[in-house]
């Protein structure tokens, strides 16, 4: 089912890790591909541990005696599993549900919502996505969270609780957005123009925020599918498009190479203090001398068309065997 289900993209396959306690998750959930499920308790500890005992309420009525969730490297992700309210194989209204098996059926259901909004999804990239999105709960207090490239390349783990909690908008917008890339080139030369955009539409209630690296100012475009941006300096540069819906936001990134260009550059730049330039530098944006800088220039400073200076009162601009002349003599 893993490998051939759903016309070999992968049925999503979802286990608990097991109530006994043990150092590794209970069979089948240690099988590969597999989703392990391991259960926390109201305090987002792992269920049934006795580290929490003297917190009243925290595990309420769990599974059993001498009973928790298990654990290991092979654990996914967790969930809630104590006092979970649900329908009993009778119909009837039933309030204790706990147990992994409790806890495995939040992330089924997290696995269903992403795949309705992106059936294209494999199932590694289901697992992968719910995993890079969990809550790390208690970060680095109760549970100390490590990075393990070789056995968990999802980002930081943690033998009880693996990635973390179950994040079910963060995981349905990143499924969402998962083939959103942005398109552009990747070798780009400065004082050009170079549009770069989003490869899918953006969906209603979206916001978009584009940011890029300090080599590089925009041109336009801030806020829409398109940006064009400029570059001023050189070396490798990166844009990015932050898309934010109900205060979670998904990040999609794009590496550029820059040349020929200057090697240091200012852009949005507010001084404080003595400074001396000696060698070549590129401004762009606003270059603001704040009250009580004294900014001496000795060497050529390379204007951008977006470059404008201010020197606020109490500030100093000193021209000292420098000049300021066009990064891009035929823009401006």
């Amino acid at each position: 089912a893993i490998t051939n289900g759903r016309n070999g993209k992968g049925c999503v396959v979802v286990f608990s890790a097991g109530n006994k306690n043990k150092s590794h998750v209970e069979y089948p959930s240690g099988r590969d591909g597999v989703i392990a499920v391991g259960s926390i308790n109201y305090c987002g500890y792992r269920a049934g541990t006795s580290d929490v005992s003297n917190i009243p309420y925290c595990n309420g009525n769990w599974y059993g005696d001498n009973q928790a969730s298990s654990y290991g490297e092979k654990l996914s992700i967790v969930a809630p599993g104590s006092h979970i309210y649900t329908l009993d194989i009778n119909n009837d209204y039933f309030t204790n549900f706990c147990g992994t098996s409790s806890a495995a059926p939040h992330v089924s259901g997290v696995a269903a919502l992403m795949l309705s909004a992106n059936p294209n999804l494999t199932t590694n990239q289901v697992k992968a996505i719910i995993e890079q999105t969990a809550q790390k709960i208690h970060y680095n207090t109760s549970y100390i969270y490590t990075y393990g490239p070789s056995l968990h390349p999802n980002g930081e783990w943690n033998n009880e609780v693996g990635y973390g909690l179950i994040d079910a908008h963060k995981a349905v917008m990143e499924a969402y957005f998962y083939n959103h890339a942005i398109e552009g080139d990747y070798n780009i030369s400065s004082c050009n123009e170079y549009t770069y955009s989003l490869s899918s539409t953006i969906p209603n209630g979206t916001s978009l925020t584009w940011e890029i690296s300090n080599n590089m100012e925009i041109v336009s475009g801030q806020g829409t599918s398109n940006i064009v941006v400029r570059p001023i300096g050189n070396g490798g540069g990166w844009i990015k498009a932050k898309l934010e819906h109900e205060n979670n936001i998904v990040t999609k990134s794009k590496n550029v190479l820059i040349s020929p260009g200057a090697s240091t550059y200012y852009n949005n730049y507010t001084t404080n203090g003595t400074i001396t330039f000696t060698s070549d530098l590129v401004i762009a944006g606003t270059f603001t001398i704040s009250n009580g800088s004294i900014v001496t220039i000795s060497s050529t400073a390379y204007c951008s068309p977006s470059t404008r200076i201010v020197i606020c009162p109490g500030g100093k601009l000193i021209v000292d065997g420098g000049t300021f002349t066009n990064l891009c003599p035929d823009k401006m």
